[in-house]
């Protein structure tokens, strides 16, 4: 096993660990898990800012959850996070507006970085949210 591939482990470890830690306790979690199942389809259709804004601007319970476990994911908690600097969420009213904001600003390639690891990651939660509230439950 390469150091490579041993990473992507690590990473996709702690991006499961910290999707299920973010939603375990969530009220919800039908409409939740119903939500993430269609994420990845719209952000490879119309990228991350476009699906970024449309979770900021909703006031929908679901959207807001979802879009501040992404923002605090890929500006926080992420290891390997795609933006150049680090920030810390804690003074911040609205993650997601910062992570908007950071799109906007990126150059191409820290946008792309940062789009395939929200698609990555918004995989994954959804694979959490199907084991948290299985189908009939």
């Amino acid at each position: 096993m390469t150091d490579n591939t041993i990473q992507e482990r690590s990473l996709a470890r702690t991006r499961m660990k910290y999707a299920y830690e973010y939603l375990k306790n969530r009220t919800s979690g039908d409409e939740i898990k119903t939500r993430l199942k269609g994420l990845p389809v719209e952000m490879r259709m119309n990228g991350l800012a476009v699906v970024g804004a449309k979770l900021c601007a909703s006031t929908e319970y679901k959207e807001k959850i979802i879009g501040k476990m992404l923002a605090e994911w890929l500006l926080e908690k992420c290891p390997s996070s795609p933006f150049k600097t680090k920030t810390s969420l804690e003074q911040q009213n609205n993650p997601l507006k910062q992570l908007l904001d950071l799109c906007i600003k990126a150059n191409r390639f820290e946008y792309e970085a940062a789009q395939v690891e929200a698609l990555t990651f918004l995989e994954q939660a959804k694979l959490i949210a199907e084991a948290l509230w299985p189908e009939g439950s």
